[in-house]
């Protein structure tokens, strides 16, 4: 299944602390390197906080996509 600007992500191997966060997907790129998304970023007056009910923020950067699974 391929991700896709506004699915819901979860990171697969994700620290068991934070194995309940899940994620926006804002932006996906694929190029000669991969597939890659970006998600929403965190607001930076309220950093570690949702940036919605149950989705948090990331952190502006460019993530391969196979290191995440889409949640429903």
């Amino acid at each position: 299944m391929s991700i896709k600007v506004g699915d819901l992500v979860r990171y697969v191997r994700s620290h068991p602390k934070e194995a309940f966060m899940v994620y926006q997907v804002a932006a996906t790129l694929d190029d000669d390197d991969g597939s890659w998304i970006l998600l929403l970023e965190e607001d930076d007056d309220c950093p570690d906080a949702p940036i919605a009910p149950g989705i948090w923020g990331g952190f502006g950067c460019w993530e391969e996509s196979k290191e995440f699974i889409v949640v429903s």
